[in-house]
């Protein structure tokens, strides 16, 4: 039990006092504290868990980044983000809880109930999608899965600055996919589909669900799923979240699966929003304002989101959802150079385009190192160090993510992608892991398992 204006010490035996109640969830009770000699305010959250398994889970995640803490913070260079991680732990009998730092912000969930996204100019969006992408690359760069990415999780400075808190579920990505360190599935319909209906557990995949989910209501300001639509509003027994739809779905085969595509899909309007569906006016309301908000999302952001949410329950999809690298350059794009009425893709584009291929084409000799993006014919000079990155303007290739390296025995190529890569080989073909690196012969070919279309090929000879 922990009281206001009280001293406690912690794990290092260094005291501190709890000076107010910050706030109080499903998950714990926070507060600001001050640590001994220390006139900064920080944070105190102390675990509320009533299953023992699930506190020993949350205890051990807390431990794991406690130890790595020196490394972690060192990393968090960015100053247009920050990740509120365990810097201190408090332990006695049954308390167990954990310091961090305090960044006063407003919370995305308060923003939301103000309906403060309804009149928040489009820039304005992306930059806080932007910051939010940010934090969340951080953490896939750190082989971290977040596991309950939603809008009472992530804060926002008046200085633009995106905190993610409740760091108690955030633990190692190769240990949440054999279900070692999962403490919760996610919050309400945040929850990745193929985790509610158990065909899944929790990843760094769920996590990029989430986080589409997520933007999807930043852009249109709406407090329903990407799902919510005539299907799921029809629905005999409506679900508060996923697994409670999951539940209903599975238990009766006359609820269908309709309402499991997304209300937007451009080739399926079987679940789509429509305003009329009830005659209560502020439904009506909602739902217009939806389509309104939504007609002034990008043409390149609404391909993100159809990727995130389509055939959710096919695993192979959900290799498609963008990662948070490919969210943060798109906006990065979004707000270089754009007003915030400008939303619609750059009529030069084409024209620009080809200026590069052009260009890249130019620096090529015949017999010389280069990468052929075999969809354009355009052909790159292959450096010693060349970073192929998502989205990357600057050399023409759109979706791959790694880094081909020239060694003494070589080229190779190193995976930095959180999306399994795949490879041809004089006839062989083969997948790359995350951090796996590989040796490239002539005529490699590279593209990510679920794009063929996007192939590059290595020539070296």
């Amino acid at each position: 039990m922990i009281e206001v204006n009280k001293t406690y010490t912690l794990k290092n035996n260094k005291k501190f006092t709890v000076v107010r109640p910050l706030g109080q969830g499903g998950q714990g009770q926070v507060f600001i504290a001050k640590l001994e000699g220390d006139t900064k305010e920080y944070a105190f959250k102390l675990i509320v868990e009533k299953n023992p398994e699930t506190k020993r889970r949350k205890m051990q995640n807390i431990r794991a980044l406690y130890l790595k803490k020196n490394m972690l913070i060192n990393s968090l260079n960015d100053k247009n983000f920050y990740v509120a991680l365990p810097l201190e732990i408090y332990e006695k009998g049954d308390d167990f809880g954990y310091i961090m730092n305090f960044l006063p912000g407003e919370d995305i969930n308060h923003m939301m109930l103000e309906n403060k996204f309804m009149t928040m100019p489009l820039n304005d969006k992306f930059l806080m999608i932007n910051r939010i992408s940010c934090a969340a690359e951080w953490l896939q760069k750190n082989g971290l899965c977040y596991q309950d990415f939603s809008h009472k999780n992530v804060m926002y400075t008046k200085d633009h600055h995106a905190v993610l808190i409740d760091c108690d579920n955030v633990a190692s990505n190769s240990e949440t996919s054999l279900g070692k360190t999962q403490t919760i599935l996610g919050t309400g319909f945040y929850i990745a589909p193929e985790v509610a209906f158990k065909k899944h557990l929790p990843d760094i995949h769920s996590d990029q669900y989430a986080l589409a989910t997520l933007f999807y209501k930043i852009m249109t300001a709406s407090t329903d799923s990407p799902y919510h639509g005539k299907e799921l509003y029809t629905r005999p027994m409506r679900p508060d979240d996923m697994k409670s739809a999951a539940y209903y779905t599975q238990d009766d085969p006359s609820y269908g699966y309709n309402w499991l595509t997304y209300v937007f899909d451009p080739n399926n309007k079987v679940n789509e929003i429509v305003p009329t569906l009830y005659k209560k006016p502020d439904f009506q309301e909602r739902q217009r304002n939806i389509i309104k908000l939504y007609k002034l999302v990008p043409d390149e952001m609404k391909r993100y989101f159809e990727d995130a949410f389509r055939d959710p329950l096919n695993l192979a999809s959900r290799l498609k959802r963008p990662a948070a690298s490919m969210w943060r350059t798109l906006t990065e794009n979004l707000l270089n150079g754009k007003k915030d009425t400008e939303v619609k893709v750059d009529t030069k584009k084409k024209e620009e385009t080809s200026k590069k291929e052009n260009e890249m084409n130019k620096g090529v000799t015949k017999n010389a190192p280069h990468i052929l993006i075999l969809a354009t014919k355009v052909s790159i000079p292959l450096k010693d160090t060349f970073d192929v990155n998502p989205m990357n303007t600057n050399n023409g290739i759109r979706m791959m993510m790694g880094t081909i390296t020239k060694k003494e025995n070589g080229y190779f190529f190193k995976s930095s992608s959180p999306y399994l890569i795949s490879y041809e080989d004089q006839g062989k073909k083969g997948n790359i892991k995350y951090q796996e690196e590989i040796r490239l012969t002539n005529k490699f070919i590279l593209y990510f398992a679920n794009r063929i279309t996007e192939k590059i090929q290595i020539i070296l000879e």
